[in-house]
C-alpha cells in the first residue's frame, strides 16, 4: 500500500508554505502528493440548475489551473502530485478519500488568525480537525521545511494515547531519528505520581525505536505552558490527542486545541 499526503489548498497567498512543507517530506520517497481545494460558487438564488452546472465546472476548471502552476513552482519534479477540485464540502471529500487504499496524513494551514477572527470568522482548518477521524497535521504560515527533530506527546488521565495513530504518523518519519517526549501538563497541586509513571512506561515502550525522554511540566495556564514546552518552532511538534466530545481535561478540551490552530504559532500532529 502507497503513502499519500492529502493536502488541503486554499490558494490564498501562504498556500505555498503549506505545498512546501509537504514536499520537503515527499521528496526522495514514493509519497504522492493530493491537492485537495474546495471551490465556492456564487450565484443568485433562482439561477438556472443548467447554468449554475457550468459556473460549477468553470470554477472547477480554474481552480485545478491555479493548483497546477502553485505546484510547478513549489514542488520538485520528482514528487508525484494528483488534484482533487470539487464543490463538494471538504469532510464528506476527505472521507472518501481516505477511504482508498494508501496510508494517509492530512495537511492543513494555519494562518494565525488571532482570537479576534476566529470569533468572527471561524477557520476552515478548525472544521477540517474536528470532523475527520484520521491523522492531521496542522502547519503555521511561513514553515516550509519538513524538520520534527523534536515530538512532545502530550498525555492525559482522562483519555488514553492513541498508540495507533502515534505508530501511523511515526511511519512517515522513517529515516529522521526524531526525540520523542511524552509529557503531562499538571494542574498546580496535582498529584502526578500516576502520570509519571505513565509517561516513563510509554518512554521506554518506544525507546527501541526512537530517542524517548519523559516530563511531567506544572502551570497554571494550558495555553501558555505549551508554548513554552515547544521551543523551537521550526524542528519540534506538539502531538496531541483529539479525543471524543466528552473530555473535560484541561489539557485536551477542544477549546484549548481551536486556540492553538488560530494562533497558529505551533506545529501541530493531532491524533483521533
Amino acid at each position: 500500500m502507497g503513502e499519500r499526503f492529502i493536502i488541503l489548498i486554499d490558494l490564498t497567498e501562504h498556500a505555498g508554505d503549506l505545498l512546501t512543507y509537504a514536499a520537503d517530506r515527499a521528496w526522495g520517497s514514493d509519497i504522492e502528493l493530493l491537492l485537495v481545494h474546495q471551490t465556492t460558487v456564487v450565484a443568485p438564488a433562482f439561477t438556472d440548475i443548467e447554468i449554475k452546472r457550468e459556473m460549477t465546472q468553470l470554477a472547477n476548471a480554474e481552480a485545478r489551473n491555479a493548483l497546477r502552476a502553485l505546484a510547478q513552482e513549489c514542488i520538485p519534479t520528482a514528487v508525484k502530485v494528483s488534484y482533487s477540485v470539487s464543490e463538494q464540502a471538504l469532510p464528506q471529500r476527505i472521507a472518501h478519500l481516505l477511504a482508498q487504499p494508501f496510508h494517509h496524513l492530512v495537511f492543513v494551514g494555519m494562518k494565525g488568525t488571532g482570537l479576534f477572527k476566529k470569533l468572527v470568522v471561524g477557520s476552515e482548518a478548525i472544521n477540517v480537525i474536528n470532523t475527520v477521524d484520521h491523522c492531521v497535521v496542522a502547519v503555521p504560515r511561513g514553515l516550509r521545511t519538513f524538520s520534527q527533530s523534536t515530538l512532545h506527546v502530550a498525555v492525559t488521565d482522562k483519555f488514553p494515547l492513541n498508540i495507533a495513530a502515534l505508530n501511523h504518523y511515526l511511519r512517515f518519519l522513517e529515516g529522521r531519528d526524531p526525540r520523542i517526549v511524552f509529557f503531562h501538563l499538571a494542574a498546580p497541586g496535582e498529584h502526578a505520581a500516576g502520570m509519571l509513571e505513565q509517561v516513563r512506561e510509554l518512554a521506554h515502550a518506544f525507546a527501541d525505536r526512537y530517542r524517548t525522554e519523559h516530563a511531567i511540566y506544572e502551570g497554571e495556564d494550558p495555553f501558555e505552558d505549551i508554548k513554552r514546552v515547544v521551543r523551537d518552532h521550526t524542528e519540534e511538534v506538539l502531538v496531541v490527542q483529539r479525543g471524543s466530545r466528552l473530555l473535560t481535561d484541561r489539557m485536551f478540551r477542544r477549546s484549548l486545541i481551536d486556540d492553538l490552530v488560530y494562533e497558529g504559532h505551533i506545529p501541530l500532529v493531532l491524533l483521533p
